[in-house]
């Protein structure tokens, strides 16, 4: 299942097209201009990169680069992660474990869509408090990733997440199925 969470995670972390794309579904990036809009997801991609070691321009406050700092050691970290699943994965293959596996991943993922009638709630009180021990993560108009970084793109990056790790799931369902019945008619 982690390896099937991480792909649509690392694409939504290491791409500027889905903030990009998620400025025209929320707005808020017109009222800073789409000149420094695009400027400051080039900036936020590249530092999750390590292409730099500070986010470079003054559109950054002190919190945020603070905050910034800590969701990159966290994104570090899933991707350390991502190499003994990896790895088990490929020692231990099994297609028939795989193909039951990824139903079960299809339903274990689906249940993330509960939290989006109080996301808000979810995003306040239970998810912030759970992974930092700090306030830092608390954006006010005066913070740039307020006008790019808005809860509403963390609810459209959860939805996200959880198509492409159904449509994954789903797909490798499928295919292994299809050999699944080809291999038993030979």
């Amino acid at each position: 299942m982690y390896l099937t969470v991480y792909l649509p995670v690392m694409t939504v972390v290491y791409s500027s097209f889905w903030y990009k794309m998620n400025c025209g579904f929320h707005g808020r990036c017109e009222v800073i201009g789409e000149e420094k809009a695009t400027q400051g997801i080039g900036e936020l991609v590249s530092y999750f990169r390590h292409s730099h070691n500070e986010l470079p321009s003054s559109f950054w406050t002190a919190k945020e680069k603070k905050h910034l700092k800590d969701v990159r050691g966290m994104i570090d970290i899933m991707t350390i992660l991502c190499v003994p699943f990896l790895l088990m994965f490929v020692f231990s293959y099994d297609r028939v474990r795989v193909r039951s596996f990824s139903l079960v991943n299809t339903a274990m993922v689906c249940s993330l869509l509960l939290v989006l009638p109080f996301f808000k709630y979810f995003w306040r009180h239970v998810f912030h408090p759970l992974l930092f021990s700090n306030r830092n993560w608390l954006n006010t108009p005066h913070d740039f990733s307020y006008y790019i970084l808005p809860r509403v793109f963390f609810q459209y990056t959860v939805i996200f997440i959880v198509v492409t790790t159904i449509l994954v799931n789903l797909t490798s369902y499928a295919v292994l199925t299809i050999r699944s019945r080809r291999s038993e008619k030979t």
